[in-house]
């Protein structure tokens, strides 16, 4: 009974936590200050959600938590971490 009612509980707490951090659609363009920079990598941390920026720079990233952090990394550069933050 008592194992019944602790998988009932995970299960509903975990549906409720994704029910919180909502998925969305996210996009942008990376540049350099002044040019768009292509071959981009692009990655939800923690989870194996990624892409890579197009030839301009662009690129869209779906089912992307509202708390997410996107973590930017390309050759020559210093990776950087930005939060998503609902945007």
């Amino acid at each position: 009974m008592k194992q019944g009612l602790l998988r009932i509980s995970l299960f509903l707490i975990a549906v409720l936590s994704f029910s919180f951090a909502k998925a969305q659609t996210v996009s942008g363009t990376v540049t350099d200050g002044s040019m768009p920079i292509p071959g981009v990598n692009i990655l939800v941390k923690g989870t194996s959600n990624g892409t890579t920026t197009d030839f301009d720079g662009n690129f869209t990233l779906n089912d992307v938590a509202s708390d997410a952090t996107l973590v930017f990394s390309f050759v020559g550069f210093a990776q950087q971490e930005v939060k998503v933050n609902g945007r």
